[in-house]
């Protein structure tokens, strides 16, 4: 599929940085009010997804979540990890929704989530602890203010954002060694790479 030009800037494999360099090792210590690095237990890795679940609950996004990883939450397109009770997927497509998105750091462990032909407004949350992210899918909604940075979910692999109203300077795509769609026409940028398969 052919690249498809954008405000006069294309992105292609040579304007991608190479590899990102593995992370350093986080500091042992940590100040009272600082945001653990450490991977989270079990408990607070099912209390993160029941609460992202509870504000998708709250929205009329899906049934009650009362049963995380099972077949009713399978249905609702939610995928938890079964021995961690982490939130995995969760596929809300072309279902009528509206409301805000919630915040991504409840589920850091995240790697997909496709809301697209919905009426979701409010910003794209932070994804600074979303390392695991790999795919977005959240064209056709009514977002609106900036995208985030990207700079630390290093396993992107789709960015579609198309048809939304989201403004200012898109983030830099710089160590997105494994970006192969981007989609972000149709907002109001004033700076973009470029959209298209790479």
């Amino acid at each position: 599929m052919r690249l498809l030009p954008l405000v006069g800037c294309l992105l292609s494999r040579n304007a991608i940085a190479s590899p990102p360099e593995a992370n350093s090792t986080a500091s042992p210590t940590a100040s009272p009010t600082a945001i653990p690095t450490s991977s989270p237990t079990k408990a607070e890795a099912t209390n993160g997804t029941q609460a992202f679940l509870q504000r998708a609950y709250q929205q009329n996004w899906i049934p009650a979540p009362s049963c995380t990883c099972c077949g009713e939450g399978l249905r609702a397109g939610v995928v938890c990890d079964e021995t961690t009770g982490e939130l995995l997927e969760f596929h809300r497509e072309a279902q009528d929704l509206t409301g805000t998105l919630p915040p991504f750091s409840l589920v850091p462990k995240l790697r997909e989530m496709r809301m697209s032909y919905n009426s979701i407004t409010g910003t794209i949350p932070s994804l600074s602890l979303s390392d695991s992210f790999s795919y977005m899918d959240f064209r056709f909604n009514q977002l609106s203010g900036t995208v985030p940075s990207f700079e630390t979910v290093p396993h992107l692999q789709a960015i579609i954002l198309n048809d939304n109203q989201l403004e200012g300077q898109f983030p830099s795509l710089a160590g997105q060694y494994n970006i192969q769609y981007l989609y972000i026409e149709n907002n109001l940028f004033t700076s973009t790479a470029g959209e298209g398969r790479l």
